[in-house]
């Protein structure tokens, strides 16, 4: 029997916030759909990425982050292509 990989939750999703999700789908971390984290998303959870301290939080890409209109966010090497890059 094969085990499932755990469910992102609302709760992991509104405290990573949009760019560190967009990230980690981006690196493989967390499956598209249905959201779900992978072994290898798990591990960068448990050493610390997608950590608030104060205004600060740990990215995988976390130089070179460009916002582009709409409040998204471009960084080189992005898999999904968002028009305004």
């Amino acid at each position: 029997m094969s085990r499932r990989e755990p469910r992102v939750l609302e709760e992991e999703e509104a405290y990573l916030g949009p760019v560190a999700v967009a990230q980690f789908i981006d690196c493989r971390w967390i499956k598209q759909w249905p959201m779900t984290w992978t072994r290898a998303g798990l591990a960068g959870l448990q050493n610390g990425y997608g950590r608030w301290t104060g205004t600060h939080q740990a990215l995988v890409y976390g130089n070179g982050i460009t916002e582009i209109a709409g409040g998204a966010a471009h960084w080189p090497g992005r898999r999904t292509q968002l028009s305004g890059t």
